[in-house]
């Protein structure tokens, strides 16, 4: 790949450099933990250093199921900030979906996705930052129009990015709401759907 749009858009890399990127201040991550504190709810946090292959996941909160096989699972507030210091926060992800008041609160400052499938849970990038905001920042560096883009995409966190491309596709395993809202519908992963449907539209 010539270059990654990750994080909901809010990393972006192109040959090997990174050309975007969106860091959660560390003072809303403070109100974030203090709500989780107070609520009894739970977030993780997503990292820079994920975004390259490394263990850069950091849970606060207790979950029964959630974080299983993590490195680094926090129940204590100093702990968790001795445990991402000197890092770059780039998204959270809740393992459900949030009741109604813990959604109005993260939706004061991220672009929430829900996620419902054969599992549930929520995430989100800060306000500003989405998979569609990705491939405009990107068309916009390199000087493509959006209409020259192709977006192939299965789950809810990928509507946005298919609406902001110029051709959307939905891979065959996608739920009918997102089929119905795509150009094109191409074959399940398992039949290689997204090769096959490159090699038609651009080959």
């Amino acid at each position: 790949f010539d270059g990654v749009v990750s994080s909901l858009g809010a990393h972006i890399v192109y040959q090997k450099e990174i050309i975007y990127r969106s860091v959660i201040p560390s003072d809303l991550i403070n109100i974030i933990i203090e709500y989780c504190i107070k609520n009894n709810e739970v977030l993780m946090f997503e990292g820079e250093s994920f975004v390259s292959g490394n263990d850069g996941r950091y849970l606060f909160g207790a979950s029964e199921d959630f974080g299983l096989g993590l490195n680094n699972v926090y129940t204590d507030k100093s702990a968790f900030f001795s445990g991402i210091f000197g890092k770059n926060m780039l998204k959270i992800t809740i393992p459900y979906i949030p009741k109604k008041e813990y959604s109005e609160f993260l939706e004061n400052y991220f672009d929430m996705m829900y996620i419902y499938g054969s599992y549930v849970y929520s995430e989100g990038a800060l306000i500003g930052n989405n998979k569609g905001t990705g491939i405009r920042r990107v068309c916009d560096f390199l000087n493509i129009p959006y209409e020259n883009t192709i977006a192939i995409g299965d789950s809810e966190n990928d509507i946005k990015m298919l609406s902001a491309a110029g051709i959307s596709a939905a891979m065959g395993s996608a739920n009918s709401d997102i089929k119905k809202s795509c150009d094109i519908v191409c074959d399940t992963v398992g039949n290689d759907g997204a090769a096959k449907l490159i090699e038609a539209l651009i080959f």
